[in-house]
């Protein structure tokens, strides 16, 4: 599940999004990555890497987050496990600002500058069994899963894991954290995921293609 921002300190909320707990940050003033103010990260309007006011104090940090959201609405949060038909696809997109809200320009609909760093580790069946793709600037692209335990520090907005009709079913832990000084952030979002065996006895690829999703 998600990470909630829980500390008024800018210390925290360095190592919250990635960077290491002495960088200097400003509260409130625009500035430019990967020193953005904690006001741009949490409210920078659509498109734009640019906070919709200067009114922003450490109280208003509480509660708000990144994670990783079920729409481009981002709207609501994905939790912390998911299950899947054999060839269901699990969607995700960035997002930073509140639980019901994560619109942040930041990551919105572009990454500006905002590294992420994907971490997927296969606890059981085959890595081969699923296919993973990153959203970069409106263009779903293929990443190549060459082991078991596989991470990806870039710049996207969305991503998606995608099971391939496995022989055993694929369990996997998913963790996206922000990386915006080239470490993990504290504020990371976690899921389990689970993909169904493939039935033998049944053609699931000609039942609709199968986004296949059965379990919150």
């Amino acid at each position: 599940m998600a990470t909630t921002i829980g500390a008024r300190d800018m210390s925290y909320l360095n190592t919250y999004f990635g960077a290491a707990a002495t960088t200097t940050r400003q509260l409130t003033t625009n500035q430019l990555s990967p020193n953005y103010s904690i006001n741009q990260l949490l409210n920078a309007t659509y498109g734009s890497n640019t906070a919709s006011s200067n009114t922003f104090s450490l109280n208003d940090v509480l509660g708000k987050t990144f994670g990783m959201y079920t729409t481009t609405s981002r709207n609501v949060l994905h939790g912390s496990a998911a299950g899947f038909l054999s060839n269901g696809t699990f969607i995700a997109y960035y997002g930073i600002g509140t639980t019901t809200s994560g619109t942040s320009g930041i990551i919105n609909p572009n990454n500006l500058d905002f590294p992420i760093n994907v971490n997927i580790n296969v606890t059981s069946g085959d890595y081969l069994d699923i296919t993973v793709q990153f959203y970069i600037n409106g263009i779903w692209s293929t990443r190549t899963m060459t082991s078991s335990n596989q991470s990806w520090r870039e710049e996207l907005t969305g991503i998606r894991i995608i099971g391939f009709f496995p022989t055993l079913p694929v369990s996997l832990t998913l963790t996206s954290y922000p990386s915006i000084g080239n470490v993990n952030g504290y504020g990371y979002h976690q899921m389990t995921l689970s993909f169904d065996a493939e039935d033998p006895s049944s053609d699931s690829s000609s039942e609709g293609g199968g986004g296949g999703f059965f379990w919150p």
